[in-house]
């Protein structure tokens, strides 16, 4: 399920205020790359790509460290 506006400001206020998850880039930089790079060659699940894509924003993985789970499932 995808997460809703307020949750959406929610997060973006709470990583706006640590500086250090601020200081990491606000984007969805990872996924494309990897789809380009041909790491993502199949569909998943929403809620996974989600929640690795948070722990992406949020500096707990790396986009390397993305790309290997979902490239493993």
């Amino acid at each position: 399920m995808p997460l809703t506006t307020a949750q959406k400001q929610a997060l973006k206020t709470a990583i706006n205020e640590n500086p250090v998850w601020a200081a990491y880039p606000q984007n969805s930089d990872g996924l494309l790359d990897f789809e380009q790079a041909k790491y993502v060659r199949r569909p998943f699940d929403p809620s996974v790509v989600q929640m690795v894509g948070l722990y992406q924003a949020l500096g707990l993985l790396t986009a390397q460290e993305a790309a290997a789970v979902l490239a493993n499932g």
